[in-house]
């Protein structure tokens, strides 16, 4: 029933003979890595069966990434630049001797080099100081997986499937699809603009982008009519509709998103700004519908920052600058793809929202965020497909100027890596701060730039996508 036992082509015969002296030559292997077992099981790691030297070591070498982060301490200096002395370092610390990844390679290579790259990745986390002890269960259990593959009850499957039999290529099927993968649906990035006299909202607009969670796709749909002739019956198109949008963002600690519908309920809304004491006074809702005149909200009391508003008992009421009925100049909808060198834009021109929808508050529930969901309608929409990524680097850093890990386009490997501005979330640096050893150190950050001010959200995106993309 194993399906992997059908991706493999029985082995012609002009193969047999090259299939049989590989499976000899494994099971050398095998037999030479069941030789070394015992001598492996000298090594400390080995001692127990648990986490116990593993989870000690990734302690130390977060202690060490946290001095470094400091200023109080440095790396040994015999490791120099070379990465795999510094991975050979962290194996080190976690009691598994170098020669364990040499001889487990052979045998599964899955597993050695999966916990080879780990170490690597942790000593440059280290180099910057950025390992910390919440990022130990993460790393744990590769390393498990090693020293139990080392101790020889690390099975991958089903041993049917681990049997030594002929194999030869892999079967073809579906081999075609490779370079047609679907698109991610989690890269892409949201911007807003203001339309003229709402442009103080731009820096909460970006805020509330960059913790967009979901978005639709503009939906079109055209229009029909029968038509008869004389008997027959056709089909004509007699006009496009442009689907409601809809986006949801989450709601987070900076407040923007909730700024953002404040904001845009009292542009809109005159009623939602009558105080509530001026509410209620005995009929001033009920007098209040028809008073225009001398009741713009002034600037002490704007609806954010300078903007102005009205404030009487119309649930719609006129725009600043003689906008009609909108906002929003435009929204765009970028989507990445083809491992981060495109783009399709996706620009709605003229929106305008039709709800505006806040998730509920639930004493229940400790698990869950909050979120706000925008519907809005449009006057048309622009489609660019295949835009070079290269070319939109100033327009996504724009939109993310508050990010640590920005999504842009990485032309070189120099290029990738963290922004110099924005959320520190590892931490201040030390300036000056005492190296005692007992004096303990904040590593959630502080300040304005740190992610407990600076948000935290912004596209969990993975950075396993090649050096085009980082996050």
């Amino acid at each position: 029933m194993d399906p992997r036992n059908f991706t493999i082509k029985p082995c012609p015969g002009a193969y047999a003979a090259k299939s049989g002296a590989s499976i000899s030559n494994s099971q050398s292997l095998r037999k030479g890595f069941g030789n070394s077992v015992g001598k492996i099981g000298d090594l400390a790691v080995l001692n127990s069966i648990g986490a116990g030297s593993i989870g000690t070591g990734l302690r130390t070498l977060a202690s060490v990434s946290n001095s470094i982060r400091t200023g109080c301490g440095a790396l040994p200096s015999v490791i120099g630049d070379s990465l795999d002395q510094g991975a050979n370092w962290v194996l080190g610390h976690i009691g598994i001797a170098p020669t364990v990844i040499q001889t487990l390679q052979d045998l599964h290579p899955g597993v050695a080099n999966q916990a080879w790259g780990q170490a690597q990745q942790i000593y440059q986390q280290i180099q910057n100081g950025h390992f910390k002890p919440t990022d130990i269960p993460s790393y744990l259990q590769d390393f498990q997986n090693l020293e139990r593959l080392a101790r020889g009850i690390y099975t991958p499957g089903d041993d049917r499937a681990n049997s030594l039999t002929p194999a030869c290529e892999a079967s073809p099927y579906a081999i075609d699809m490779v370079p047609r993968a679907p698109k991610y649906k989690f890269l892409f990035l949201v911007q807003f603009e203001a339309a003229a006299g709402y442009s103080e909202l731009d820096s909460l607009l970006r805020g509330m982008a960059f913790v967009v969670k979901k978005s639709s796709r503009p939906k079109i749909t055209y229009d029909m009519e029968d038509v008869n002739y004389y008997n027959f019956r056709s089909k004509l198109t007699t006009k496009t509709e442009f689907g409601e949008m809809s986006m949801t963002f989450h709601d987070d600690t900076q407040n923007n998103s909730t700024r953002v519908y404040a904001a845009y309920l009292k542009a809109m809304t005159p009623i939602a700004n009558m105080v509530p004491s001026a509410t209620l006074t005995s009929g001033a809702l009920e007098s209040g519908g028809m008073s225009f005149l001398n009741n713009t909200i002034t600037p002490s009391s704007a609806i954010e920052d300078s903007i102005k508003g009205n404030n009487y008992a119309a649930s719609i009421g006129p725009l600043v600058n003689d906008n009609k009925q909108q906002i929003f100049r435009k929204i765009v909808l970028y989507h990445v793809f083809d491992n981060g060198t495109k783009a399709t834009a996706y620009t709605f021109i003229n929106p305008r929202i039709s709800s505006m929808i806040p998730d509920d508050v639930d004493m229940s529930i400790g698990s869950e965020g909050c979120e706000l969901t925008i519907t809005f309608v449009y006057d048309t929409v622009y489609v660019e497909t295949d835009l070079p990524m290269s070319g939109l680097n100033d327009t996504f850093t724009a939109a993310q100027t508050d990010a640590f890990y920005q999504l842009r386009n990485n032309a070189t490997a120099g290029e990738m890596g963290p922004s110099t501005s924005g959320i520190l979330p590892y931490g201040p640096t030390a300036d000056g701060q005492s190296c005692d050893p007992l004096h303990s150190t904040d590593t959630r950050g502080s300040g304005s730039n740190s992610i407990a001010s600076g948000g935290g959200f912004g596209g969990a995106i993975g950075q396993g996508l090649g050096n085009m993309l980082s996050l």
